[in-house]
């Protein structure tokens, strides 16, 4: 009985990382695509809600005893990525846009303080790392209700999803607060679906088949998508259920593919999201390196169409991820546990 609970929570983990690593090459691709396009906006139908859905798929309801240990776990994973890219931000402005510095420093730290993704009034936007954020607190804020809500949940986090989808439109909050709650609706889905629904079901697929018909048509044919960061819920809550649908199409999908030989590659990829996301942050500023690559405009070498262009930028940064991974497990790991004992 235990080496079958052992075998189901790997194949868990795997299908998982393997949602993972489409959602965030469905990222790098979606901040690529030219705005209003079918592929944005079928990509940005799901991406973000899905990452917080798999996040919903593993938390665990835990007591007030744990809350500390279990937030600065959180924190140095989500939080501590944040502070080094702009660290790192702030050092390419300088030696490569040739930005003021106290100017560019003062813009960073309040970016960091406002904590979301877009400019607002005289806010300057973080850029993506607002997800980072928005996932830390949300954490933080669905464990409290998990702890606190025993009964009536679903009805509780749908009634204050509609509540801050509403006031989002009108006020945005520091640190993405009035994001939490559409967010935590999402980390819900992913947690009821781990508890309470039988993945192996031919309901589950049944169900499946026609959340993809719903999703693909009002995403892909209708433009009908929910975008996060600048509080964009079409026709309120429907937005949200085109979302749920995206991210219930992609979970099967990457079931379906798990004992296929790609899903290593996609395992590997989902498994460092978080490290690939950093690296696609800060590739932008080496695009005066593209003009020899990628090429287009005023290319140095020969031209290719944009779906080409966009291939070969995801392949750059899988690959710059793949040298980072071995750089930092095979050398900064060992060295500091070297100086550590």
């Amino acid at each position: 009985m235990e080496e079958k609970m052992e075998t189901q929570i790997k194949k868990r983990i795997d299908w998982l990382d393997i949602a993972k690593g489409i959602a965030i090459i469905c990222t790098i691709v979606g901040h690529n695509v030219p705005f209003g396009g079918n592929i944005r906006n079928i990509i940005f139908s799901f991406h973000m809600p899905l990452f917080f859905v798999l996040a919903g798929y593993t938390i665990k309801q835990i007591p007030y005893k744990n809350f500390g240990s279990t937030i600065l776990k959180d924190f140095k994973r989500l939080v501590v990525p944040v502070f080094i890219i702009k660290v790192i931000q702030f050092l390419l402005e300088i030696l490569i846009n040739h930005t003021e510095v106290k100017s560019c420093a003062k813009t960073i730290f309040i970016s960091i303080l406002w904590g979301n993704g877009c400019n607002y009034y005289f806010f300057p936007g973080v850029g993506a790392v607002w997800f980072l954020l928005a996932l830390f607190f949300s954490k933080l804020l669905f464990r409290l209700c998990l702890n606190l809500i025993q009964r009536y949940r679903l009805v509780f986090f749908l009634t204050l999803t509609f509540v801050f989808s509403v006031f989002g439109r009108k006020l945005w909050l520091p640190q993405n607060f009035d994001l939490l709650f559409p967010a935590m609706l999402f980390m819900y889905s992913g947690y009821v679906f781990r508890k309470e629904i039988d993945e192996d079901s031919k309901y589950i697929k049944f169900i499946g088949f026609f959340c993809f018909i719903f999703w693909t048509y009002m995403a892909w044919n209708k433009g009908i998508y929910i975008e996060l960061a600048t509080r964009s819920y079409p026709f309120s809550m429907v937005s949200i259920l085109i979302a749920l649908c995206g991210t219930l199409c992609v979970i099967q999908f990457s079931k379906s593919i798990e004992s296929m030989k790609i899903s290593k590659s996609l395992v590997f990829v989902g498994k460092y999201s978080l490290d690939l996301l950093c690296i696609h942050l800060i590739d932008n500023y080496l695009s005066f390196l593209w003009t020899f690559i990628i090429f287009t405009g005023n290319a140095k070498l020969i031209k290719i169409n944009s779906y080409l262009q966009l291939i070969f930028h995801v392949l750059i940064d899988i690959l710059v991820l793949i040298v980072w991974i071995f750089v930092k497990e095979k050398i900064f790991i060992k060295l500091f546990y070297k100086i550590k004992s």
